[in-house]
């Protein structure tokens, strides 16, 4: 009995390292695609191919389906985290967010980004702000919602979105929708106000059978422009060993002047105590390696 066992222990450690080392792989040896880092920095969404959709556990509050928080109104934490293209003293992007448990209303989010940009004609700073709110209606149905403040660049308006999520569970298995940028404001430069209704909506579609494991699969982008639809995939998946680190995979398609591309990326999580710390990689558009690291503390 105890060689069997030694057996099954040194074997799963083997498929570990194997795993590892073929993640790491993937991501050395993807091919350059035109796709940038999205906000927030977040090591677990970005490690995982920004799959986030129809993902119900350890949601963000600057970018995930904002119903996944009615299926965690038990969790509080606090992020921080860094982005950075090529090497760390490169570092451009800092995000802070907490989230807190279901006080009456729903539990919900908040998040912040700020960026330092080489651009001449832009000044550095908060470049980002969400808040997101979800409510379980049902033991297999939440609702949520959301608002978001946007400057990009050296423009000199500044955006201000609002968001909603449905989020289905049947089982193991999450399905979400989600509509982005229901309402778009545009403000500033002495300039009256001007809204418009432009949703783009995503679904996603994830498997959770243990604590230990998640995978997911999402079509984002799904808004009719000028040329027609132009949706973007991804696909991602998390596995915890001994409850203590995380290995996490994730591959991203996208089609840019009628050329498809199709990237990976990886990351990992160590827990520390109430904490984890998470590091991943994915390629920038310029075939650089864009890197997130993130720390967080659950209460």
């Amino acid at each position: 009995m105890k060689g069997m066992i030694w057996h099954l222990v040194k074997g799963q450690r083997s498929a570990s390292v194997a795993a590892l080392c073929i993640l790491w792989l993937l991501v050395i040896a993807a091919p350059t695609m035109a796709y940038d880092a999205l906000y927030p920095p977040n090591a677990r969404l970005m490690g995982m191919g920004w799959t986030w959709v129809g993902v119900a556990d350890s949601p963000d509050a600057a970018c995930s389906n904002p119903a996944a928080f009615g299926f965690n109104e038990d969790e509080a934490s606090i992020a921080l985290g860094a982005g950075f293209v090529g090497n760390v003293k490169d570092c451009d992007l800092l995000y802070a967010g907490i989230c807190d448990k279901d006080r009456g209303l729903g539990a919900g989010g908040l998040a912040f980004v700020y960026q330092k940009t080489a651009d001449e004609g832009a000044s550095d700073g908060l470049r980002y702000a969400t808040y997101r709110l979800g409510k379980k209606v049902a033991d297999y149905l939440s609702l949520g919602a959301g608002v978001g403040y946007l400057k990009i660049g050296g423009e000199p308006q500044n955006f201000l979105a609002t968001d909603i999520g449905v989020m289905l569970k049947a089982g193991a298995l999450y399905v979400g929708i989600q509509a982005s940028g229901i309402t778009k404001s545009t403000f500033g430069q002495d300039e009256p106000m001007k809204t418009e209704f432009s949703p783009e909506f995503a679904i996603g579609l994830s498997l959770r059978p243990s604590e230990s494991f998640v995978m997911g699969v999402d079509v984002h982008g799904l808004k009719k422009g000028d040329n027609g639809f132009a949706p973007w995939y991804s696909c991602g998946a998390e596995l915890w060993l001994a409850d203590r680190l995380a290995l996490r995979c994730g591959a991203i398609a996208v089609e840019e002047d009628g050329e498809k591309a199709i990237s990976c990326s990886g990351g990992v999580g160590l827990k520390v105590k109430q904490g984890e710390i998470g590091y991943a990689i994915i390629r920038s558009k310029d075939g650089s390696n864009a890197h997130a690291v993130m720390a967080t503390a659950s209460f």
